[in-house]
């Protein structure tokens, strides 16, 4: 299938065989000399004008179908996660203020393009996952969410 179906449009254009004798006459009188690019669509144009549709090709290479639509992503990326607690400016009962201490050994939940992962955070509070290919990645920590949620429903009930 030809790229372009409007000749304004293409710029490489060229004439259906078997020539059109009095489109060709047409088009020698509208432009006697092909010598340039310049020229040769003006010879073009007088003669698509003359000879009508179907008298001419799109010309232009043809972009190459890809195999399929999907396909592995080539860099594969690494996150790192830090959970710690950090010194606050605005100061809530449930949020420590006195240090910068990590959540060290703190459950995960990591779900990315590839499939997912649990484990434990690290002493700092990290964890390090590499050859995640590109994608959505999220993370969770369910049992610091849980600790949130029964912090607020305790206030909620007081």
């Amino acid at each position: 299938m030809a790229i372009h179906t409007d000749p304004t449009v293409c710029a490489n254009r060229r004439a259906v065989k078997p020539l059109r004798q009095e489109a060709v006459t047409a088009a020698n009188k509208a432009q006697p000399a092909c010598t340039n690019d310049e020229e040769r669509k003006k010879w073009m144009d007088a003669y698509i004008k003359a000879a009508g549709n179907g008298s001419w090709e799109c010309a232009c290479p043809k972009e190459k179908e890809p195999a399929s639509p999907v396909g592995p992503c080539l860099n594969n990326k690494s996150i790192e996660v830090i959970l710690k607690r950090n010194k606050r400016q605005i100061i809530h009962e449930w949020w420590p203020t006195d240090v910068e201490a990590p959540y060290n050994n703190e459950e995960y939940q990591l779900k990315h393009t590839a499939g997912k992962k649990n484990g434990k955070l690290g002493a700092t509070g990290n964890v390090e996952v590499n050859n995640i290919p590109s994608g959505v990645c999220v993370i969770g920590f369910p049992k610091f969410y849980k600790e949130i949620e029964a912090w607020v429903k305790e206030q909620l009930h007081q």
